[in-house]
């Protein structure tokens, strides 16, 4: 049995040399780690890297490069085309003789037993309540109905939040002045800060290029900053001339893909006094003065201008490359706006406020197409092929044809995205954030307040779809928490991998059209917790002897737990801890249930088919102890002692 997996795994990976160059061991845990195979046509190369710098942070990047083994062209997948998984190698013998292709059959499921450790192929809702709880909604899971996979619950009111996608952390600011970090895979706070009380936090924001968190505390008119990849960082304040709100340079910035390497990093500052900063890191800045005060922002890398539109109605064009500070020449829109954003490629630009907005061709500086509609605009969202100006409070939504506007000949459509929100009319929250788009581009998920549901809506639909439970809890905004492989350039595909846990993983990747399989090993480096508090265990063989006149036998171990260079402590209550049985010539092996007998000493009973030599290992997935860690050596068993 053990030489037919090797076969088939050096049969799967024809260029992973006894399918294993990445069991190295921790000589490889600080490093990229990389290989290649070959499945069904398809030549699937991987690449791990972890996060540089000092602190384990458990947070790196998995990219994949698809491509023809015959050509070399690469391979084109949609995002709901490829599924990965990451299981912890907890050394069960008989993972190994179970097919790649079988593995991953137990995985495609959602079922409640066939979870992995880390999934990257699917997404899940989040949403943020007035209660304070984060809610984590599985879409594609259903137990009598039930589609809540877990909750983290602040105990405070909040009032503005910004997504760390590239390190799956959530940040959140709560009442009274209490910044919180939500780890995104193990689904807690991580970090509780508490800021100045009389300094009330007015926006928060993530630049992704500086890994930095910035916050506006208007009562004291400071700007602070944070270090996200230090644990032990503290905000850094400096003081502001006026009020201002803060935003992420790549707000509304549209892409089918992460932004490329032109995108601006750093924030944008929105000051009340007419000013626009520009905030690309904490020592260097640029700012412009305007004749009105800032409203929105966004940055188009193929124009490379920063494009702020201001209450006055005006839309002024910033050039960051250069020393001046010129104002070049606006564009009068003649409404206010209140949300930006860029589409074309960075050609055009969609500028919308309550019932007007104005397409903006960027080459020739003009409007290319005005249009009116009837409801409100607290959201610009835009999908692959539609723009979405959503009026929150009323739940309803007007669209746009991406290609109309393009085109110059855009008509509005209305549509209705669940349940009215009158009792909400008139409330103003702080968030701007009450629906997503769809992971496959062709429609929205909106968060009503009204009656505490997810709405699903599908393009070409005058109403909703589909509908997910809040579970009764009132949203104040809500995200999709996309953590699949999503295509970065022809062939190449990534995503953010963030575990809690160092060691030996299992990662298990996918495809359709064309199909592919693969299963390789994977070395995770340890995380700052592994290092401070992972347990050693040791196991010690006891004894072994006869039950009865029908050879079974009665195997008795002792576990302890090192508590310090020299000291070991019992470790009782376990009711997981299994025994496995193997014979290494044979493949036969059986797995046995142990029972505690006294304090730390616990004993299972066996029976073998006939006289040997057999291989014992214990493990317990409580206390994580593989069967590797656990492995006792040899006894003879099946006759008589």
């Amino acid at each position: 049995m053990r030489r037919r997996f090797i076969r088939f795994a050096v049969t799967t990976l024809t260029q992973i040399s006894a399918a294993g160059v990445l069991l190295l061991g921790p000589a490889l845990a600080n490093d990229a780690q990389t290989a290649d195979a070959e499945d069904n046509g398809v030549k699937i190369q991987w690449r791990y890297t972890p996060e540089s710098g000092a602190e384990r942070s458990g947070v790196g990047t998995l990219e994949v490069a698809l491509s023809d083994a015959r050509s070399g062209a690469p391979l084109k997948y949609e995002s709901r085309q490829l599924a990965g998984w990451l299981l912890r190698s907890r050394a069960a013998l008989s993972d190994a003789e179970t097919p790649c292709s079988d593995q991953i059959a137990a995985l495609i499921g959602q079922g409640i037993g066939q979870r992995a450790d880390i999934d990257l192929s699917a997404y899940r809702l989040l949403t943020l309540n007035e209660d304070g709880v984060v809610a984590f909604i599985n879409p594609f899971v259903s137990l009598n109905n039930a589609k809540l996979e877990s909750i983290v619950s602040l105990g405070a009111k909040p009032f503005a939040w910004a997504y760390a996608a590239d390190r799956r952390e959530l940040w959140i600011l709560a009442e009274p002045s209490t910044l919180f970090g939500v780890d995104l895979q193990t689904r807690q706070i991580k970090r509780k800060i508490a800021l100045p009380a009389e300094g009330r936090a007015r926006s928060l924001a993530f630049d992704r290029w500086g890994s930095r968190l910035w916050i506006v505390l208007s009562g004291r008119k400071e700007l602070a900053h944070l270090d996200v990849t230090r644990s032990d960082a503290t905000p850094i304040f400096e003081s502001l001339a006026a009020d201002a709100a803060v935003m992420p340079a790549d707000h509304g910035v549209v892409s089918d893909g992460p932004i490329g390497d032109q995108a601006l990093g750093g924030v944008f500052m929105l000051r009340d006094d007419g000013d626009f900063v520009w905030r690309a890191s904490n020592t260097r800045s640029k700012s412009w003065r305007l004749d009105s005060r800032p409203t929105a922002a966004a940055y188009s890398a193929l124009a490379r201008r920063i494009l702020v539109a201001s209450a006055d109605g005006a839309l002024a064009f910033l050039d960051t490359e250069t020393e001046t500070e010129d104002v070049e020449t606006p564009v009068q829109l003649r409404h206010t706006v209140r949300n930006l954003s860029i589409f074309d490629g960075g050609r055009m630009a969609l500028a919308v406020g309550d019932g007007e907005a104005s397409v903006i061709d960027l080459a020739a500086g003009r409007v290319t197409l005005p249009l009116r509609f009837s409801t409100v605009a607290d959201q610009l969202l835009l999908t692959r092929t539609f723009a979405y100006a959503i009026d929150a409070h009323h739940a309803r939504a007007t669209l746009w044809s991406l290609s109309d506007l393009k085109s110059g000949s855009a008509q509005p459509i209305e549509t209705s995205l669940g349940r009215s929100g009158a009792a909400d009319t008139g409330v103003v929250t702080p968030f701007d954030q009450f629906a997503a788009a769809s992971p496959d581009g062709a429609g929205i998920v909106f968060a009503s307040r009204t009656d505490a549901t997810l709405y699903q809506y599908a393009e070409g639909m005058m109403a909703p779809s589909g509908s997910f439970s809040n579970y009764s809890r009132k949203p104040v905004a809500m995200m999709l928490l996309d953590l699949s492989l999503r295509e970065t350039k022809p062939g190449t595909y990534a995503t953010t991998v963030r575990h809690s846990r160092g060691g030996a993983y299992d990662l298990l990747l996918t495809g359709r059209g064309p199909r592919f399989s693969v299963c390789a090993r994977l070395q995770m480096p340890s995380v700052n917790a592994d290092v401070a508090a992972a347990p050693a265990y040791s196991v010690t063989l006891l004894s072994e002897t006869a039950a009865d006149e029908r050879a079974e036998r009665v195997i008795r171990i002792r576990l302890q737990q090192a508590s310090g260079d020299h000291v070991q402590d019992n470790v009782s209550g376990l009711r997981d801890l299994t025994m496995l049985v193997f014979d290494r010539y044979s493949g036969w092996q059986i797995r046995a249930p142990m029972r505690e007998i006294k304090a730390g000493e616990y004993e299972a009973r066996v029976s073998a088919p006939h006289a040997g030599r057999y291989d014992l290992h214990v493990s317990s997935v409580s206390r994580n102890i593989s069967f590797i860690e656990g492995r006792l050596g040899q006894v003879s068993l099946g006759s008589a002692p």
